[in-house]
């Protein structure tokens, strides 16, 4: 797939789900640390030869580098099979900025709902990833 079809699948399956609220499950966990953490609204798209951009709320921006592979069915839209992915997120009430850098593993959006009976994955503080990112101890 081109990234200007990728561009086209993902503005469709966001419109298609309106305003329904969409989960994004990045390769190393759930962004935000837990299902329902981090609802993602699409707010720009652009596709470049090489790259695809999307940023999602105005915080943050997903950068693919010759991304390949795209599916999407009801409640999941899977990018995956790309060079690298860089998160860029940034925090609310102020600029602190914290990177990511992927090299394998897909990024996954999903509309379902949440399951209230969901379990934290760890017993308590911070995700592993999180501990990892650049500034954070």
């Amino acid at each position: 797939m081109t990234h200007e079809q990728i561009r086209e699948l993902v503005l469709r399956w966001f419109r298609e789900r309106r305003n329904a609220p969409v989960g994004l499950m990045l390769p190393d966990g759930w962004c935000g640390g837990r299902p329902g953490d981090c609802v993602c609204e699409l707010t720009w798209i652009e596709a470049r030869p090489d790259w695809l951009f999307i940023e999602l709320g105005g915080y943050l921006l997903l950068v693919f580098q010759q991304l390949r592979m795209a599916r999407s069915t009801e409640s999941e839209l899977v990018l995956e099979d790309f060079k690298q992915l860089v998160l860029d997120a940034r925090q609310f009430g102020d600029l602190t900025q914290d990177i990511a850098v992927y090299r394998t593993g897909s990024a996954r959006f999903t509309s379902e709902e949440f399951n209230p009976d969901w379990e934290p994955m760890f017993d308590e503080g911070e995700p592993d990833w999180f501990k990892h990112w650049p500034g954070r101890t």
